[in-house]
């Protein structure tokens, strides 16, 4: 949500931070509940889909923020693109079939804050940035 809100008050240094934050956290956060024995005092709670949702937000719609709100694709074509990187990623991150049995991603994983950083830190141009966005999606569902 700090990203988030860091996007929105045009804060882009300090929403960059914080999405590398999240990425630091996302690699510790298993360890750590497992250290804790988070399924034994919360049965009742999946940290398995807590952390997809979470991963999900941090991954994918806080990037298309960024894509949004910075102008990062032809501004006739940002709805299309945010929308198209939202419902690949959804349907990706559904599938049972996302990872190979050793934990390797099929097809593009949704690890969009990479690609919209990388997009930003080489002043893609905005239609390259959709079309490559659009090569991607696609990849995601293969």
């Amino acid at each position: 949500m700090l990203a988030l809100q860091a996007v929105i008050d045009n804060k882009i240094r300090e929403a960059l931070i914080w999405l590398l934050v999240c990425q630091v956290l996302d690699g510790i956060d298993g360890p750590i509940a497992r250290k804790l024995d988070v399924v034994i005092h919360a049965p009742w709670l999946s940290g398995e889909v807590l952390d997809q949702i979470v991963d999900y937000f941090t991954y994918v719609v806080v990037p298309v923020a960024f894509l949004m709100h910075l102008n990062m694709v032809p501004q006739q074509y940002e709805t299309f693109v945010a929308g198209l990187i939202l419902l690949s990623c959804a349907i990706w991150w559904a599938r049972n079939d996302n990872k190979t049995d050793d934990s390797w991603f099929v097809g593009f994983p949704c690890m969009w804050n990479l690609v919209v950083v990388t997009f930003l830190l080489l002043k893609t141009p905005p239609i390259q940035v959709m079309l490559i966005s659009i090569v991607l999606c696609a990849l995601q569902l293969t």
